[in-house]
């Protein structure tokens, strides 16, 4: 189960520049991990305006922090964009990114990419797989509100809560979840799917891998991965937020 921390790589300068240096890719997973799915946190200087197509990969988002905008280009639809907001694109889609504010995304490729690529002239990435089917066209999702004034969850109050993001119906080949843990509570994880990978959105807790006795302290930007359904323990010490991703590919 490795673990990786997205501080660290960019420290090592395990960084990809982009768009003339006013955007940053850190890759913490790349085809070479094998589980389906590459994950990067992106960020983009304030007031850069990016147009993109990629025609090879569908890209799934979720913002993390600053806010923006994004624009089909085939008819000029406009959605603004904020911390929680989650957006995906595919090969039919010439779309515009613009940050009004500093933007932090992590960014999830189906197929996987290599880890080195830039965008070639049309704003895309070469080949690296097969395409998923994808939805029929970009989207965005907000959070979405119910009578209580919080996101809509699949749990029960007071426990792990659990807000899907991108399911079996969008055809993305991923599945993506949101999860909040309330401070002091403790989960048993025992993925029966070889390929997940939670990534630390805020807060502070341990994780802990019964049959290695090994121990983690988790914060903001750490990321795991599991490649044969490995049981492990995650332990909140202050309210936990996380994304899980998992390898929908049958």
């Amino acid at each position: 189960m490795p673990l990786r921390n997205y501080q660290s790589y960019k420290n090592d300068g395990k960084t990809v520049m982009l768009a003339s240096g006013e955007a940053t890719s850190v890759r913490l997973l790349t085809k070479a991990d094998r589980i389906g799915f590459s994950l990067s946190i992106v960020t983009l200087n304030k007031s850069l305006a990016f147009d993109l197509w990629y025609k090879n990969h569908w890209e799934t988002n979720y913002i993390v922090s600053g806010s923006g905008e994004l624009t089909d280009k085939e008819n000029g639809q406009c959605w603004g964009l904020t911390d929680g907001t989650i957006y995906c694109v595919g090969p039919r889609d010439r779309h515009q990114l613009k940050a009004n504010t500093n933007l932090k995304i992590v960014s999830i490729f189906c197929p996987a990419v290599y880890g080195n690529e830039v965008h070639d002239e049309d704003g895309s990435y070469p080949k690296t797989g097969d395409i998923p089917i994808g939805p029929k066209k970009m989207f965005v999702r907000t959070r979405i509100k119910t009578h209580g004034n919080s996101e809509e969850t699949t749990s029960p109050p007071n426990q792990l809560l659990i807000f899907p993001l991108v399911g079996k119906e969008d055809h993305l080949s991923i599945l993506l979840k949101k999860l909040l843990l309330p401070a002091g509570e403790k989960i048993v994880v025992n993925d029966k799917s070889p390929n997940v990978a939670i990534y630390i959105l805020v807060g502070e807790g341990i994780l802990k891998i019964p049959h290695t006795k090994q121990e983690y302290t988790l914060l903001p930007g750490i990321l795991w991965h599991t490649t044969d359904g490995e049981q492990y323990t995650i332990t909140a010490k202050t309210p936990l937020t996380y994304l899980a991703i998992l390898n929908a590919q049958p």
